[in-house]
């Protein structure tokens, strides 16, 4: 049979060239998609190991700088507690030589009779002075009083 100049057999062997044409397309597209996939795993692989090396060497200097900061933390921690021992035992030589509160109170007690005791003394002596005060005064006026007349009747 045949349609036009065109035979089954020719438009079979057509097709068929069509077909195997496309398929060496398909298969090319294929291959290259494939080499380009193979490809970009490849660069996504070297990617990735060289971010994971990247983020163990951060982890490393982190951990390094950590013990670092660990050690120097404990090492401040300990000359903070030997300064605080030595505070401590100044605070505790400088109290042995304080005073008890006892016995400072009966020394201020006793300063304070002593101060009073010579007060009364001291008001005794006022008192004493200012009574003689007077009598001289007295006798002063008296004398100007009696020594005129006195001079007179002679």
């Amino acid at each position: 049979m045949s349609i036009g100049e065109w035979t089954l057999l020719a438009l079979k062997e057509h097709f068929e060239a069509l077909r195997k044409d496309d398929k060496s397309a398909v298969d090319t597209a294929l291959a290259s998609s494939i080499k380009a996939i193979e490809a970009a795993l490849a660069a996504a692989e070297r990617a990735t190991r060289a971010a994971f090396e990247a983020a163990e060497r951060r982890l490393e200097d982190a951990k390094h700088s950590s013990e670092r900061a660990e050690d120097q933390a404990t090492a401040t921690r300990k000359y903070t507690e030997e300064k605080n021992n030595e505070f401590r035992g100044q605070l505790a030589d400088q109290a042995s030589t304080f005073m008890p509160r006892a016995e400072a109170d009966s020394r201020t007690a006793s300063m304070q009779r002593q101060i009073d005791d010579q007060r009364t003394v001291v008001q005794k002596g006022l008192d004493e002075v200012r009574r003689l005060v007077w009598i001289g005064v007295g006798l002063a006026i008296a004398s100007s009083v009696a020594i005129p007349l006195l001079l007179r009747g002679h």
